[in-house]
């Protein structure tokens, strides 16, 4: 991506023995500057629980284009507290001095303004820092409000007021202070403090972000080549992946990649290829093999694009496994005797309607489902649920924690934004491709857990009661959604003493015998299951959007046809028609209502 682009750093640091809800203003932060992220304004990395080694790593990563250092944690006079140490301020401002374009350190602690003289003495130029112990809500409310307003345009000096006012409203008895001068009368109580230095207050006062990159018009049908055979394209993204599924699966795979690790040929990799193929889901496997072709390798814009597809269907498939079981819980906890013990907060449950109000191509094409998958990890947890897909818990912490996997999120998020914006230069699509099979590899890496899983389509259910049978078996015609071609997938019949819901898909480690697994429908749905004349091959699509009384489905491996469920018609021979070639889709239509209702979201 661009390298000029100006970095905002967010740190922060919590222990067990003083325990603070920085996630939450951290969260917070990183909403308010999403779109300026995603825009090319600003990059904005978050560094998770901090150590010294990571930050003085981090300034050296990003020299001279840091302009905002955001420390969120533990603080008094000297010190910053870390993870794993004590940074005194002295040594940190020498650091943050180096830093030619830094133009503010954001220190949201507590009583850290004595710290304001020593970064002065170094040459930072402007510091927000506190005269007072702070509460974790103001903390996180001041910094959403002052970014929110960064990111709408307006200066330094503009976003302290703006969240500073803000406060007040909350606050009425709070004061203000700007380079310890009161602004209002009395003792100075307000916590925050915007400090100057001297020889730059004026400039630093009016400082803004700059503003999005034109876009090129570049991004045309040119094709780009790519020396693929010097590249090595794909190896990283294949060792990466299959690393992740030996961790998850050692007794299947660890021999093998043993075997890879001691001879790393073309052959071996082929191996691996074809495993990772053979064992994730086919909406995925079926799209990370485009990567694999000739087509993919060569063309570097047909790359980009494979990259974003599969990053998309891993990221929707996430989302969709959560929604649906967030739906199951809420479900479970409302049989049980306090109902209201199940508590979605506002800002989640807002963006499980962002989510649903989703009403056009363009708005899906742009929606951030790991966002979203974030969310829902984070309501069930806090409801004391399990996931049910328990690897959730474990990917959503090192979203939180790890900075590789975060990164890897953002680049994939901000790589789908210049897609869509069309202002990929000819020659960014080199080093673009080759940074995104980067990030995307980490990604799979940590989503490897999916291997162990079975993707079932079920079209339909019919009951087998023979003479003096004592109970029935329940006959399941369904797919195996597993492997990169459709034609050979697993279309047996499954029997069980139980039933599932047909017209489904369903998520399980053993579909075979497990009771309860996971039905994902309407967020993804098997086209075919609702068909009159059914085709032999499931049509797999995620939900994409919703629209004047119609549902629009994406197909999960192609993310280009549509699967449209209509419930209004503008005359009867149009009716007639639709209804000739699908039956039951109502259901999808009462599903989403019954989740609206649910979840209580209408």
């Amino acid at each position: 991506m661009r390298t000029a682009k100006p970095v905002i750093l967010f740190a922060l640091a919590n222990d067990q023995q003083k325990s603070l809800r920085l996630e939450e203003e951290e969260s917070a932060v990183r909403k308010s500057l999403a779109a300026a992220h995603d825009q090319g304004q600003i990059e904005y990395h978050h560094l998770g629980l901090t150590t010294l080694d990571e930050i003085y790593r981090n300034f050296n990563r990003f020299h001279n284009r840091i302009v905002i250092f955001h420390y969120s944690g533990h603080s008094d006079a000297e010190f910053l507290e870390l993870v794993d140490q004590q940074a005194r301020s002295s040594g940190l401002s020498t650091l943050m001095g180096l830093q030619q374009n830094l133009e503010l350190v954001f220190l949201n602690g507590c009583a850290n303004k004595a710290q304001v003289e020593e970064l002065f003495n170094r040459g930072v130029k402007a510091v927000i820092a506190t005269n007072a112990p702070i509460a974790d809500d103001k903390a996180k409310q001041f910094s959403q409000q002052f970014y929110e307003a960064l990111a709408a345009g307006k200066s330094i000096r503009e976003s302290f007021d703006t969240a500073a006012s803000f406060l007040e409203h909350q606050a009425p008895d709070l004061q203000v202070t700007v380079r310890g001068i009161k602004l209002d009368t009395g003792e100075p109580i307000f916590p925050w403090g915007l400090y100057l230095h001297p020889d730059h207050a004026d400039k630093t006062l009016s400082w803004v972000l700059p503003e999005p990159p034109a876009a090129t018009g570049s991004d045309t049908t040119e094709k780009v080549s790519l020396p693929w055979e010097d590249l090595e394209l794909n190896r990283e993204l294949v060792e990466l992946t299959f690393t992740g599924m030996a961790e998850y699966a050692p007794e299947q795979f660890e021999a093998i990649l043993e075997a890879y690790d001691e001879d790393p040929s073309g052959a071996r990799l082929n191996q691996l290829q074809n495993i990772v193929l053979e064992n994730f889901p086919s909406l995925l496997s079926i799209q990370i093999r485009d990567l694999f072709s000739p087509p993919g390798k060569s063309d570097g814009r047909l790359r980009l694009q494979a990259l974003n597809e599969v990053y998309l269907s891993l990221t929707r498939l996430l989302c969709t496994i959560a929604i649906s079981d967030l739906w199951n819980v809420a479900l479970e906890k409302q049989q049980m005797a306090n109902p209201q013990d199940f508590v979605i907060r506002e800002e989640y449950r807002q963006d499980l309607q962002r989510f649903l109000q989703v009403g056009s191509p363009r708005e899906a094409a742009s929606f951030d489902y790991f966002w979203l998958f974030g969310s829902i990890i984070r309501i069930l947890i806090e409801n004391g649920s399990t996931p049910y897909v328990q690897e959730f818990s474990e990917l959503q912490n090192s979203l939180q924690t790890s900075s590789k996997h975060y990164e890897a999120y953002r680049y994939m998020e901000q790589l789908r934004n210049r897609l869509l914006a069309r202002d990929i230069g000819v020659d960014e699509v080199e080093p673009i491709c080759l940074e995104a099979e980067h990030h995307l590899g980490l990604l799979l890496q940590k989503c490897a857990f999916l291997c162990k899983f079975q993707l079932v389509t079920i079209e339909e259910i019919s009951v087998s009661l023979p003479r003096r049978a004592d109970v029935p078996v329940y006959l399941h015609h369904k797919s195996i959604l597993k492997g990169y071609d459709y034609v050979n997938m697993d279309q047996s019949t499954l029997k069980r003493n139980s039933s599932v819901n047909n017209n489904s898909i369903y998520l399980a480690r053993e579909i075979e015998t497990e009771e309860r697994p996971l039905n994902l429908s309407p967020f993804l749905v098997d086209e075919n299951a609702f068909k009159v004349k059914r085709d032999q091959l499931p049509k797999v699509h995620f939900l994409d959007y919703l629209e004047n009384g119609t549902i629009h489905y994406k197909h999960a491996a192609t993310m280009q046809d549509e699967f449209v469920v209509r419930n209004a018609f503008e005359d009867m021979q149009e009716k007639r028609n639709y209804r000739r070639t699908y039956k039951d889709v109502d259901l999808l239509f009462q599903l989403i209502d019954l989740f609206k209702a649910d979840l209580k979201l209408n």
